[in-house]
């Protein structure tokens, strides 16, 4: 996932700094010294100041808005500190955004792909899903903070609904107080209000699109709901619309038309006529195939990123992939 803050960043803080460049006056780049940028519009700067750019971590960053990433390396701009400075994203680290957390290149691989838990007390970079049952979450990352089969609810993350068990049935919006807990995996919220086993392929279904989405698909796992009744998920080569649903294995792919397609392999296209990626490989930004995603312990960096289960420690030299703790 890109993440757009690093690439325009506008954080504004109070200070001077000790370097005399800092403030002069400049109508473009060109009237800065190396290492400095014009900075326009700044309300503590009557006209355009030249700033000093970051050269490591630990540099000051705020008050900068540059097209580009501001701070060198595998750093970002980290504002959990009285003044934002450069950090290294990290397991651990305090945060004070979920784009402190967030280390995305360039060409569009993300490296480091925590979240800020915003919801304890002095805010740490934690990896997705690792929360667990009775531990503290938001609403806003819920989907994000909580492990399997459980659920954001009222702060705390709370196991989902077994069968049998009421339900607020049609569309709402999950987590809510006006909608509930969701019904667990494979069972969905019936018109009873309780949560039933999904319907197997011949079942009826109801086709609103409002209710299309969990939890309240009525039909099971490798089935949708097609002229009122549970039907297998279109196979490879069969149509399946912009961004429809495709059997296990399979995604919806193409330019004009769109089919259920096999994922490449390594060595075949990607990014060119909707052809993606297996998911333990990526899509090299510059020979356009598939290639092997960094394992453990194995070098990582904007050329090679790591499994999805992984990270790149980019505090590390080199930078490494490690599991998410």
């Amino acid at each position: 996932m890109l993440n757009p803050w690093r690439w325009v960043v506008s954080v504004m803080i109070l200070g001077t700094s000790s370097c005399s460049s800092d403030f002069t006056r400049c109508d473009s780049n060109a009237d800065c010294p190396d290492g400095y940028v014009c900075v326009s519009n700044s309300w503590f700067v009557e006209s355009s100041a030249c700033r000093r750019l970051p050269t490591e971590a630990g540099d000051p960053c705020g008050g900068i808005a540059v097209i580009g990433p501001v701070c060198p390396g595998f750093t970002v701009c980290n504002g959990a500190g009285d003044e934002p400075t450069c950090q290294f994203p990290a397991p651990g680290i305090p945060c004070g955004h979920w784009e402190d957390c967030f280390f995305s290149c360039e060409n569009g691989n993300s490296l480091v792909n925590m979240i800020c838990d915003v919801s304890a007390p002095q805010p740490t970079c934690i990896p997705p899903f690792s929360k667990g049952q009775g531990e503290s979450c938001t609403l806003e990352l819920g989907e994000l903070m909580c492990s399997a089969g459980l659920q954001c609810w009222q702060g705390t993350c709370t196991p989902m609904l077994a069968e049998g068990k009421p339900c607020p049935p049609g569309p709402c919006v999950a987590g809510s107080e006006a909608c509930g807990l969701a019904c667990a995996s494979g069972l969905y919220c019936a018109a009873s209000g309780h949560c039933e086993s999904r319907m197997p392929e011949g079942g009826e279904c109801d086709e609103n699109p409002e209710t299309f989405e969990a939890p309240f698909v009525p039909c099971g796992a490798g089935l949708f709901c097609k002229n009122g009744q549970c039907a297998q998920l279109p196979g490879e080569e069969e149509p399946c619309g912009s961004g429809g649903r495709c059997a296990e294995g399979l995604h919806c792919g193409g330019t004009s038309v769109y089919t259920c397609q096999s994922f490449s392999a390594e060595g075949e296209p990607c990014n060119v006529d909707g052809h993606v990626c297996r998911f333990d490989l990526y899509c090299d930004p510059e020979q356009r195939v598939c290639a092997p995603t960094a394992g453990v312990d194995e070098e990582c960096g904007c050329d090679r990123p790591c499994l999805p289960s992984m990270y790149c420690d980019v505090t590390s030299e080199p930078a490494v992939c490690r599991p998410n703790p």
